[in-house]
Order: structure tokens, then sequence, then C-alpha cells
């Protein structure tokens, strides 16, 4: 049973790949903004729920990589207007990235100032070089490397970013301190 939930996880991520690729690629022949296609539908959310909900989902990607994934608390009183959705596909890009480039940890934390809310993804890895740290928001921006190990990678960033635009906000990144080097914040 093991293998086969694996197996169905496996095509169900490939789906997902083809559908993503697909809408790019009618948005790019018809020369739409999808800024302009993309609707968020907000509603009201509370942050500690949403954290926790992030903390399952992320569950079995922190156990197959045998890296820990930590989530600062946060007030219960906190609510923000978020789409789930798209918030779910931003988080699934930081956090996989998080996991794939970094170190053995990753945090989420939630920080807020004035009404505006920051969500902090921080990992322990080498952070980014100062040269890429803009490009890495661009698809493909490592495209022969990422070819040449037999993946076609570097999405998952851009996607991220348009989609914090289109709900309104900015993804940026952020070179921070021992021990969280990479620190991307969602606002």
């Amino acid at each position: 049973l093991g293998a086969f939930m694996e197996t169905f996880k496996q095509i169900d991520e490939q789906i997902k790949y083809i559908d993503s690729m697909i809408d790019q690629t009618i948005l790019a022949v018809e020369d739409r903004d999808p800024k302009k296609i993309l609707k968020p539908q907000k509603r009201p959310d509370r942050v500690f729920e949403f954290l926790e909900d992030m903390r399952k989902l992320f569950k079995s990607q922190f156990l197959k990589s045998g890296k820990t994934l930590i989530i600062k608390p946060v007030s219960s009183e906190w609510t923000f207007n978020v789409d789930r959705g798209m918030m779910y596909e931003i988080m699934q890009n930081l956090v996989a990235n998080g996991i794939e480039h970094g170190g053995q940890r990753v945090e989420l934390s939630v920080e807020k100032d004035d009404g505006y809310f920051s969500i902090h993804v921080r990992d322990d890895g080498r952070g980014v070089p100062k040269k890429k740290r803009e490009s890495i928001f661009r698809p493909y921006h490592d495209l022969p490397e990422d070819v040449s190990r037999g993946h076609l990678r570097g999405r998952g960033l851009a996607g991220a970013r348009l989609l914090a635009e289109v709900h309104g906000g900015t993804l940026r990144y952020e070179h921070g301190s021992d021990p969280w080097r990479a620190d991307f914040v969602l606002q």
C-alpha cells in the first residue's frame, strides 16, 4: 500500500506540473497577462490555523527528507484575508525550496506590523549568492544546469512571486544571519 501511495503522489505531482505548463503555454501563446486572469478569492483565515494546516500538509515531506520543520507560535487572535489555494501554492514552493536547497531545518514564522503580515520561510542552508538573489525569481533561471542533471526545474519561486503579486502582496529574498541564512519574506 505504501508503494502505491508514493506512486499515486508522484503521478499527482506530474499531472499538476503538466496542468501548470499547459496554462503557462496558453497564456504565452495568447499574450495574456496572468495577473489580469488570476483572481484571488480572499476569505478571513486565522493565522495560527493556517500555520497548523501547513504543518500537517508538509509533515510527510519533512519525514521523507529527514529534515525538521519549525513553526513559531503566533497569537490565536490574528486573522488575515487570503485565498487559501493561492497561499498553499506559494507556501508549497517556498517550503520545497527550503527542503531541496536548504540545510537541515526550515522555519515558518509570522510577524504583524501596522496590520500587515509578513510570513517568513527561513532555512539554515548556505543562502543564495548575492548575484542570484533576484534571478532566482525568473522561470528556469538555472536551465543549463538543471537540464544537465536530467531535471527541468526552476518554476517554483517565479510562480510563488506571481501568486503573491496577484494576491496583492510581495515576495522577496533576504539574506539572513546564522543560523537562518535564507529568508523568503511574503507580505
